[in-house]
């Protein structure tokens, strides 16, 4: 009588069976750790955007008290109000503050750079940033949810392009009493590579801890 492969006799098939459910398990599990951490570190950077949006506009009306904010139900800022664009050389010469003077002050607290863009008729180019980054060419801010000029007059927190970087970014609108939209105030908690470099290294480690013990 031949002898069957130890595959196909009963204990094979349920050795098999068991090391095929444990690999589910695994894999599940994996997939479910993976999710866990990239919805927390989705949070993480919506916080901290969020926080720096704060920061910004408290530094804003600072040092420009004529200006004020809008809110949400939770206290978020969302605007700036102002009657006329931040930055320019009235306001220089009202405060003695450059515009470059105001982002600084609130980059050394966001620890990341911060841009002011002026509304124009190709879109939004900056004004100035708080680490004087010097170019050839200004540097442009585009965001692919924002299919109108109106678009930008809400609070965004997401990821954007400015110039040839990709940043995760908060933006406040900058809007005269009646809702004309003057400009954006953007910060940042950093460029995107390096957000999910931090992001993924945290989930190696994870799944090295996971696969010692």
């Amino acid at each position: 009588m031949a002898k069957l492969p130890w595959h196909h006799t009963l204990v094979g098939k349920v050795v098999m069976f068991m090391l095929m459910g444990v690999l589910f398990a695994y894999l599940m599990g994996a997939l479910s750790g993976f999710l866990i951490v990239e919805r927390g570190a989705r949070e993480q950077w919506l916080r901290e955007a969020q926080v720096n949006a704060q920061i910004v506009s408290a530094t804003i009306r600072r040092i420009y008290t004529s200006v004020a904010v809008k809110t949400d139900d939770t206290g978020q800022v969302t605007h700036i109000i102002s009657q006329r664009p931040i930055g320019d050389e009235e306001s220089v010469l009202e405060t003695g503050f450059s515009p470059i003077d105001v982002l600084a002050l609130a980059s050394a607290q966001t620890r990341n750079n911060v841009w002011l863009f002026a509304k124009s008729s190709e879109g939004f180019t900056v004004v100035a940033d708080a680490l004087n980054t010097s170019s050839d060419s200004p540097a442009n801010l585009e965001i692919d949810t924002w299919h109108t000029t109106s678009d930008a007059a809400d609070f965004y927190v997401g990821f954007a392009n400015i110039g040839n970087e990709e940043y995760f970014i908060s933006s406040l609108p900058i809007v005269t009493p009646d809702g004309q939209l003057l400009g954006v105030l953007v910060a940042t908690i950093g460029q995107k590579e390096g957000l999910y470099q931090m992001r993924d290294d945290l989930i190696s480690k994870a799944f090295w801890r996971c696969w010692r013990c």
